[in-house]
């Protein structure tokens, strides 16, 4: 009898998902470390948004 264990996610499967879902271009050559640098460009340019949009609140309000 044989006994198929569910695939295990590597590292690489996890921020492929996490940089697909914040909607980072992923390029089929792309290194883990390439990944993660990109998911950490899209967050801090988010933050950045962020930042910005908060000061225009305050600046109104």
């Amino acid at each position: 009898m044989i006994v198929v264990k569910p695939k295990q996610s590597t590292d690489f499967d996890i921020r492929k998902k996490q940089a697909k879902e914040l909607g980072v271009d992923i390029n089929t050559n792309m290194t883990l470390n390439c990944l993660e640098k990109e998911i950490v460009k899209k967050l801090a340019s988010g933050m950045e948004d962020l930042k910005l949009l908060l000061e225009d609140i305050s600046q109104k309000s």
